[in-house]
């Protein structure tokens, strides 16, 4: 088994938000393909929040906890940004550009695009690339406020669901590749799976 060399005390900052949308096809077996568009930039990402779902079950016999089962079913959270642009609003919701009177317009029957997200973490010894394999978001929320003494630039939070995806036969959600590993350079090129073990 490979040695993980996370040597980071720290983690902090977040930047380089990536979205590569994705298309699944059923094969006649009932097997998923997975295909990832190349990933497409995300500007002014300010905070993501991952809320890890699932439950614990415990199970008694000889008057003790004699097993104990938990599920991973991915993540919720939330990503925020410094405001909703028309990239995100395309993007991720769909929301479609009328050639001719030049309206940015919501579809109300259109679900949103699901794909992969990527993004970036800072640590005190090596950076960190990190990619959610298959998120599907819910329709953001916005303010609008009165300009004052001063600007404050209002914000735009999206929410999110991570679930997992199969690959290789193992049910997987996320990876990272921390600065120097073989796929770092090139992780927000194209999305990133575990290498198929050898026949």
């Amino acid at each position: 088994m490979p040695t993980v060399t996370d040597t980071n005390k720290i983690e902090y900052g977040l930047s380089q938000a990536f979205f590569a949308p994705l298309t699944k096809t059923v094969g006649t077996d009932g097997s998923v393909t997975y295909n990832y568009e190349t990933p497409v930039s995300l500007v002014g990402i300010q905070s993501l929040t991952a809320e890890p779902q699932g439950e614990s079950n415990t199970f008694y016999a000889d008057d003790i906890a004699y097993f104990t089962t938990t599920t991973n079913n991915g993540y919720t959270g939330e990503l925020t940004f410094i405001r909703m642009t028309d990239q995100i609003r395309t993007l991720l919701f769909k929301d479609e550009v009328d050639e001719t009177t030049g309206l940015l317009v919501e579809r109300a029957d259109l679900l949103p695009n699901e794909g992969a997200l990527l993004f970036q973490c800072r640590g005190d010894a090596k950076n960190q690339r990190h990619v959610m394999y298959d998120v599907t978001f819910s329709r953001g929320s916005e303010e609008r406020n009165t300009k004052g003494e001063s600007i404050e630039p209002t914000t735009a939070t999206i929410s999110y669901t991570a679930i997992p995806i199969e690959h290789n036969g193992k049910q997987i959600t996320k990876a990272k590749a921390p600065q120097g590993a073989a796929s770092y350079d090139t992780f927000f090129g194209a999305v990133k799976l575990p290498a198929t073990p050898a026949a």
